[in-house]
């Protein structure tokens, strides 16, 4: 017979105020939201598994628990110089920090804790194990008390798909770095390049086309460091050797890398409402009645199919170079126009119907702004070889 799986343990650590202080202020930094969380290493108990579920003990002058934690690790030695006679550690992060934390007062003024050991000897130790009916009689105070706080049985509801499956980030932890991190319009480019990427999944050459770099390398180079600064964000340490490990899950069965955004990823983009925003582009302006100061009337060009996939779609294919004029506006701006471009839709927005599906291919084309915008000086708009003849006669008349 198969041994049975050991069940979750609860823990109460405890810790004097140079350590929960330098937690308070890391915590603090962060938005209170119950997925999230700071994460790192603690002492504990040569028992503790992964998955086991920890209320922190601040002691004086708080005299409180402050905090739910979850064990990332099973417990592991580790050296007494640096823990003063401490012999164990493990992995941890922080599930939620209580604004309004069950103190030493609650307990006392309750008799289902007369008996707890724990409170006994008025939490004079390094962790104490905790049976699941102590366990529940906390976690019920800490819902009384923290209006925004739903119980511990929250955390053992997320589905694992929401986390990461060599680190346990879930969407919101990727929701709070990007928050952090102000990612650069380039970098949300090549998020979004990927995500729209059939099944997710692209190569480094079509990353760079999509981009405008010259060659894959390039793709390589900036994908990682927007992976870096995002795991450096997510308290990912140590970092994986490939920083794009971050952000995709790959695999080089050739001679390039094919890249596959990880669904955590996916969910913080569509958390962030980053899939569903449509661009502001010449064809979406209704001009047909009167525009006032300040007010833009926008009609969908794309109300079949939504307007960023069909846009990084058409990228891929050809490239953010532009169709008319050959520009790359990176060229002449720098990193701060890379992936920047405008996608021209062929077919006219009189003509779409309610049969009309958007060929991302078929119907749209990358052109910069410019040109944009002499496409549109004429209504029915010119087109993209109409404009092509307008430079090239310009230029043999210069």
């Amino acid at each position: 017979m198969p041994e049975e799986p050991d069940e979750r343990q609860y823990w109460l650590w405890v810790t004097r105020p140079d350590y929960y202080l330098e937690a308070d202020r890391r915590t603090d930094r962060k938005i209170l939201d119950p997925s999230r969380g700071v994460q790192g290493w603690w002492t504990c108990n040569e028992k503790t598994k992964v998955g086991d579920l920890i209320f922190l003990w601040r002691t004086l002058p708080k005299s409180d628990i402050g905090y739910l934690i979850q064990a990332k690790s099973k417990a592991y030695p580790i050296t007494k110089e640096n823990t003063k006679g401490w012999d164990f550690g493990c992995d941890y992060k922080v599930l939620y920090k209580f604004k309004n934390p069950v103190t030493i007062k609650d307990l006392r003024n309750n008799p289902e804790f007369i008996n707890w050991s724990a409170l006994k000897r008025n939490f004079q130790g390094i962790n104490f194990e905790m049976s699941s009916d102590i366990w529940e009689k906390l976690d019920e105070i800490a819902l009384r008390k923290n209006l925004g706080y739903s119980g511990y049985r929250k955390f053992l509801d997320m589905p694992e798909s929401s986390f990461d499956t060599t680190k346990k980030f879930n969407a919101n932890d990727y929701v709070s770095a990007f928050h952090e991190l102000q990612i650069a319009p380039n970098h949300l480019q090549m998020l979004l390049a990927n995500y729209y990427a059939p099944n997710r999944t692209l190569t480094a050459t079509m990353m760079a086309k999509a981009m405008g770099y010259y060659h894959y390398s390039a793709a390589n180079l900036h994908y990682g460091k927007l992976g870096r600064l995002v795991g450096e964000k997510l308290g990912w340490t140590p970092l994986p050797k490939f920083k794009i490990e971050v952000l995709v899950n790959f695999e080089k069965p050739g001679k390039e890398w094919i890249w596959t955004l990880k669904p955590v990823v996916a969910e913080a983009i569509e958390l962030l409402g980053w899939a569903d925003e449509q661009p502001t582009i010449p064809e979406e302006v209704d001009d047909i009645e009167p525009i006032y100061e300040g007010a833009v009337r926008k009609v969908s060009v794309n109300a079949y199919e939504r307007s960023n996939m069909a846009r990084e779609k058409c990228l891929l294919h050809y490239g953010c170079k532009c169709t008319v004029c050959d520009i790359i506006l990176s060229d002449i701006y720098g990193e701060i126009a890379q992936g920047y471009i405008h996608v021209h839709h062929l077919k006219q927005l009189s003509e779409i119907n309610s049969e009309y599906q958007i060929d991302p291919i078929v119907d749209l084309r990358p052109v910069c702004p410019t040109c944009h915008s002499i496409i549109h000086l004429r209504k029915p708009p010119y087109s993209i070889e109409e404009v092509k003849e307008l430079i090239d006669r310009h230029r043999d008349t210069g």
